[in-house]
C-alpha cells in the first residue's frame, strides 16, 4: 500500500504546479542536490560540527536555497492554507523552513567515514526530475534518499519533496500529519505544535 502512495501524492501535488514550458538553466538538479550533498558532509566530516547549533549553521544557506520550503508549507497545510491569516502563513513557513533545517542537524551527525553521491536521476511529470543520491555510513546498509526538483520563477533548480528508499514521501508524510493536527486543534493550537516541536530540537545543545 504504501508503494502506491508515492505515484498518488505525485501526481496529485503536480497538479498543483504552474504548468510552463520546461526551460533549459545554466545549473541542473543534479548540480543543486550536488551542493547540498556537499553541505550535509561537511556537517558529519568536520570535528567542529559535533555540536547541533553548528550543524545547523553550516546546513541552513544550502538547505533554504536548494528547497523550495513555502510551497511545501503551502502543500503540507492542504486545504486549510486558505484559512490562515497572512501573519500565521508567514509564521507558518518560517516554522516549517526553521524544523526542516533542525531535523536535518538532528539526523546528520558527525561521521567522519559518510559519503554521500549522486547516484542516478530521471524525469518526472510536468517538467520536474527526481535525483537519486545514496548514503553510505560504515556497517550500515546504504540508504537511498531522492530529491523532487522543479524550476522555479527564477529558472532555479529547487527541491519540493524528498523520498526515503524511492517510496516514502516526506511531504505527503507531513501532509497527513498536519491536516490531521489542524482539523482536530486548529491554527493556533498547530502552530504551537510546530514551535514545541522546534524548541525541543534546540534544546539538544
Amino acid at each position: 500500500m504504501r508503494k502506491l502512495l508515492l505515484p498518488i501524492f505525485l501526481v496529485s501535488v503536480l497538479f498543483l504546479l504552474p504548468f510552463a514550458a520546461v526551460r533549459s538553466t545554466g545549473e541542473g538538479p543534479g548540480a543543486a542536490v550536488e551542493s547540498l550533498n556537499a553541505a550535509i558532509l561537511q556537517a558529519l566530516h568536520s570535528p567542529a560540527a559535533s555540536d547541533f547549533k553548528t550543524r545547523v549553521a553550516i546546513l541552513r544557506p544550502l538547505m533554504v536555497e536548494t528547497f523550495d520550503y513555502p510551497f511545501m508549507a503551502r502543500i503540507a497545510a492542504g486545504r486549510f492554507w486558505k484559512d490562515f491569516s497572512p501573519e500565521q502563513q508567514e509564521r507558518y513557513v518560517m516554522l516549517f523552513s526553521d524544523l526542516a533545517i533542525d531535523v536535518a542537524a538532528s539526523r546528520f551527525k558527525t561521521q567522519p567515514s559518510a559519503r554521500l553521491t549522486v547516484t542516478g536521476g530521471r524525469d518526472g511529470p510536468r517538467g520536474t526530475k527526481l535525483v537519486e543520491t545514496t548514503l553510505t555510513l560504515p556497517d550500515k546498509t546504504p540508504r537511498v534518499i531522492s530529491y523532487l526538483m522543479r524550476e522555479d520563477d527564477n529558472d532555479r533548480w529547487r527541491a519540493i519533496d524528498i523520498f526515503f528508499e524511492s517510496r516514502i514521501s516526506e511531504l505527503s508524510t507531513k501532509r497527513s500529519e498536519y491536516t490531521s493536527t489542524l482539523e482536530r486543534d486548529g491554527i493556533p493550537a498547530f502552530l504551537a505544535t510546530l514551535q514545541n516541536k522546534q524548541d525541543s530540537y534546540r534544546a539538544e545543545d
